[in-house]
């Protein structure tokens, strides 16, 4: 490598193994992240950082790196230092996003502690720096051409905003740089002798007018075609014809209430698609829809991408953890999508789009640039933990009012997030005030009130063994059965199928199925195919479930059975009962306690509590459970929210509550994306032989893989057929597993958390999924 005094060369940063001029690849990072930033109106500051994010590598020692001598060192300090010396206060956010593009964002200082910091870094000459000597890599800089803008660049915001608001600025300021960064490097690498850079090519464009003229065909075919009772399809066109309505409304903040089965996944995307349609002035980019749950989402897309086929195959794009990865150029052309969010409408799980919210790395921030100006579907917004409510609605409204989001919180259980309005006005000044799609006057809950009845179980009195709640469930031809623990589950299951199999003359009349987590998913996506099946064609069908059939499975069955639980809990199970009102006779759910009453910990047990607690509060209304309409009635269930609510109040917050504000008290996005979390089971993979086949190529292919491009393939396979456990060290757990060999480990690696299962009757393929070992506890 040679340099000639004016031109000096450098690494373009982050995949290794050829050189560019580093003159080059900082103005095209540049350009680039500009184009990212201009949809939320940081384009200049963007640019700059861009610029200047890989200053420190016009530096002797880096020189000699990349010849092969020594270690690379800091580049990163020199461009946030000269960015706040240049702009003080205004530059922060920019030097922050400089300072982790490589390894994450730390925390949220006051520029002038930042500066001095830096400055003395350079002072004290400290080994770590690719140069510590600061004017003379400004020099160089100078010397290839490249300036920093001369006018004041304007501030990002002017408002004193909280630190929610304040670190979410930083990180979509830092999300256009690295993303920027990632692919102008990839189109070096990707280039030729002929052609030096090689930029993949975009993600297709919105394209409303079109997407909508195929969504009303597609809804055209459903209605021909629809098996639902005339009520239910007037209703499910009230609510399409509501959403319709209401996307001409300014952007914004919206709910959509409405009962299960109503058609509100495809009523959100006709008011996505009109609402960009009537605010051609403000430029939507795409749609993303965000579900808690991967069997919904697999659902949703399947439709989502029958809907939209003409519009070829990187119209839609999915984007979690059982993603199909398929062999050839269009797997590889849909992880690169993935990456960024890169196309018109994304659907992707609630752990990856909100905890991004919160995150700090280059890869987990890379794609929340993408969200400005787009229209954000949240689907089943009751499974948000209540102790992550507040900041959680904060970054959402800022999303809205800073970066030009129109966000939708869709459910039949609506929370009273409302209540909540002065407690996410301290963090985000718009606070939570959304607009309803389908008001009180469509009577839409009244009307779905037609389809079940309601017994409830819960005295003392009442309480019902296992066994004698098998013997009820036996005697029933369809029914699914929802309790709250997978080893409830199991149980229950194993209890009824004895019964049934002593009565049944054929194995094939036994239909009895078990659904938790202890199954893999594609064990679970097989089971759903053939109870759908079953209840289609009135054959005996007999489910025990866990939580996991509720929100969104597209089940209906005559009679629904649900131990006491959430109060949103019991009214999504209930719309699981005569989901399509076309039953000759009115559906039942009955509400049951068990003997052995036991709930999840954490937020499950206390949504349970809070349940308790305003059922009692009615009751000692002189009011009885019978009379009211406690699983339909948005009025009743906003009372219990609120009730729940005033139990996680800030001051009775849990601990993982009071962690997450804290470290947002103090600005640590370190902090922040350690305490905000969805999920926070420590857990590790077992790959089960419920497929045998699949089993048995998958370790051998984890053996055989040379590449991590090849494990990154090799996991995504693999979730389909893994159980989540706790991981523990206790002697059960280890005598039945070892670690997934992975090729270019060389020795197996815990700390990838994929364990194998070595005692393969563990696993029922039949009904239960894996079995549970003593003091071997199961999610």
């Amino acid at each position: 490598m040679q340099t000639d005094g004016n031109t000096f060369y450098g690494h373009s940063g982050n995949l290794g193994g050829a050189w560019e001029p580093l003159a080059e690849h900082l103005q095209a990072v540049a350009d680039t992240a500009a184009a990212f930033a201009r949809a939320f109106g940081a384009h200049e500051w963007a640019r700059l950082a861009g610029r200047v994010h890989d200053l420190g590598k016009y530096s002797p020692r880096f020189t000699r790196r990349l010849q092969g001598h020594g270690r690379a060192g800091d580049h990163a300090a020199a461009g946030a230092l000269l960015v706040l010396h240049r702009y003080a206060d205004a530059g922060l956010p920019a030097a922050l996003a400089i300072l982790g593009h490589h390894g994450g964002l730390t925390d949220l200082p006051a520029a002038k502690e930042l500066r001095d910091r830096l400055a003395r870094r350079f002072v004290n000459r400290c080994p770590d720096l690719t140069d510590p000597d600061f004017k003379a890599i400004l020099q160089r800089f100078q010397a290839d051409g490249l300036t920093l803008p001369t006018e004041t660049l304007p501030r990002l915001h002017k408002d004193r905003l909280s630190l929610i608001a304040r670190m979410l600025e930083v990180r979509m300021l830092y999300s256009a740089l690295v993303d920027a960064d990632f692919l102008e490097t990839e189109a070096h690498f990707n280039g030729s002798a002929e052609k030096p850079r090689a930029n993949r090519p975009p993600g297709p464009a919105l394209q409303a007018e079109r997407a909508m003229e195929l969504l009303q065909e597609h809804l055209r075919r459903v209605r021909a075609s629809c098996e639902a009772s005339g009520d239910m399809a007037r209703l499910r066109a009230d609510l399409l014809a509501a959403c319709e309505a209401g996307a001409s409304l300014p952007p914004g903040l919206f709910t959509l209430s409405a009962p299960t089965g109503a058609g509100k996944t495809l009523a959100m995307l006709a008011f996505a698609l009109r609402h960009a349609l009537a605010h051609p002035q403000h430029p939507f980019r795409r749609i993303v829809l965000v579900i808690p749950f991967l069997t919904i989402i697999e659902q949703t897309a399947k439709v989502y991408r029958d809907v939209f086929q003409a519009l070829g195959p990187d119209y839609v794009l999915e984007d979690h953890s059982l993603a199909r990865v398929a062999e050839g150029p269009a797997s590889e052309r849909g992880r690169l999508l993935a990456e960024n969010w890169d196309a018109p409408v994304v659907l992707t799980t609630s752990v990856k789009c909100l905890e991004s919210l919160f995150a700090r790395t280059p890869s987990d921030c890379r794609k929340l640039h993408r969200l400005a100006n787009s229209i954000v579907l949240f689907d089943e917004v009751q499974t948000l933990p209540t102790h992550l409510a507040v900041p959680t609605l904060a970054a959402l409204s800022r999303m809205s009012e800073r970066f030009g989001c129109t966000v939708v919180f869709s459910t039949a259980t609506q929370p009273a997030f409302d209540a909540l309005h002065e407690h996410v006005s301290a963090h985000a000044p718009a606070g939570w005030r959304p607009r309803e799609l389908a008001g009180p006057e469509l009577g839409l809950f009244e009307r779905s009130r037609r389809r079940t009845r309601v017994h409830w179980r819960l005295g003392e009195e009442q309480r019902v063994e296992w066994d004698a709640l098998a013997d009820e469930l036996a005697d029933r031809e369809q029914v699914l059965c929802v309790v709250n623990l997978t080893r409830h589950a199991a149980d229950l299951a194993g209890r009824v199928r004895v019964r049934v199999r002593a009565r049944a003359r054929e194995r094939s009349r036994e239909g009895t199925f078990h659904l938790s987590t202890r199954m893999c998913p594609a064990h679970r996506t097989a089971v759903l195919a053939e109870v759908r099946q079953r209840l289609k064609e009135g054959w005996p069908c007999r489910l025990i479930s866990t939580q996991c059939i509720e929100a969104g499975v597209d089940v209906d069955f005559p009679a629904v059975y649900r131990a006491f639980g959430p109060l949103e809990a019991l009214a999504q199970a209930a719309g699981r009962c005569n989901r399509h009102g076309v039953r000759p006779q009115v559906g039942e759910v009955v509400v049951f306690r068990p003997a052995e009453e036991a709930f999840p910990p954490g937020g499950y047990r206390q949504a349970a509590q809070a349940t308790a607690s305003h059922m009692a509060w009615l009751q000692g209304q002189g009011r009885a459970l019978e009379d009211l309409d406690l699983l339909s009635d948005p009025q009743a269930l906003h009372r219990y929210f609120r009730t729940l609510y005033d139990l996680t109040a800030p001051h009775a917050a849990p601990a993982e509550a009071r962690a997450l504000m804290e470290a947002l008290e103090v600005g640590s996005f370190t902090d922040v994306a350690r305490e905000y979390r969805l999920i926070r089971q420590d857990s590790v993979s077992v790959l089960v032989p419920y497929d045998g086949q699949a089993f048995d190529d998958l370790q051998r292919q984890a053996a055989s893989a040379e590449s991590f491009g090849e494990l990154r393939d090799w996991f995504a396979r693999a979730q389909a057929h893994a159980v989540a456990v706790y991981r523990r060290a206790d002697k059960p757990l280890w005598n039945v597993l070892r670690p997934v060999e992975f090729g270019p480990l060389r020795e197996p690696d815990e700390a990838l958390g994929w364990f194998v299962l070595l005692d393969e009757g563990a696993y029922d393929a039949e009904l239960l999924g894996l079995q549970e070992p003593e003091g071997w506890p199961i999610l």
